[in-house]
Parts: C-alpha cells; sequence; structure tokens
C-alpha cells in the first residue's frame, strides 16, 4: 500500500465515522426527547459507560450480564405480579 491510498483509506473512515457519530447523536437526541428525566440520567450514565467500555469486556461477560439483567427484570416482574393479585 502507498502513502496515497493510506491517506486515502484513512480519510475515508474519518468521514464515515463522523458521520456515524452525528446520526447517532441525532437517534439519540430523539430518544432522549421522549424519555422521563430519570431514564435520561440513567442512559446518559450507563449509556455512555457500556458505549465507552462495553467493546473490551471479556468474552464470557456478556452472556453472564444478559441473563443477570434479564433474571432480575424477571424477577422484579414476578414480584409485581405476585403483588398486583394479591
Amino acid at each position: 500500500m502507498d502513502i496515497t491510498s493510506a491517506i486515502l483509506t484513512i480519510a475515508g473512515l474519518a468521514v464515515f465515522e463522523s458521520i456515524t457519530s452525528i446520526d447517532n447523536a441525532i437517534i439519540n437526541a430523539e430518544i432522549l426527547a421522549t424519555m422521563g428525566i430519570r431514564a435520561r440520567k440513567w442512559f446518559l450514565t450507563w449509556g455512555i459507560l457500556i458505549a465507552v467500555f462495553g467493546v473490551h469486556v471479556p468474552e464470557w461477560l456478556a452472556p453472564v450480564a444478559t441473563l443477570v439483567i434479564v433474571g432480575y427484570f424477571l424477577l422484579k416482574s414476578l414480584k409485581q405480579a405476585k403483588t398486583a393479585s394479591s
């Protein structure tokens, strides 16, 4: 690969990253506009942390985290259903 190809590749990737970042910011702003204050704070805090560090987690952690999150909300909804039926 010569220097011209390398520069064009880097420039193309920079333009692509800029466009996708702007698009992502627009979509996030539209989503945040429909959320309550508490949900916005959660989204901005944890969403940014997951976006920044989430790609660097060990391979085994993603399925474990998924099971923990789904299990938590399953138990929470079962508890709420039990309370509502009483």
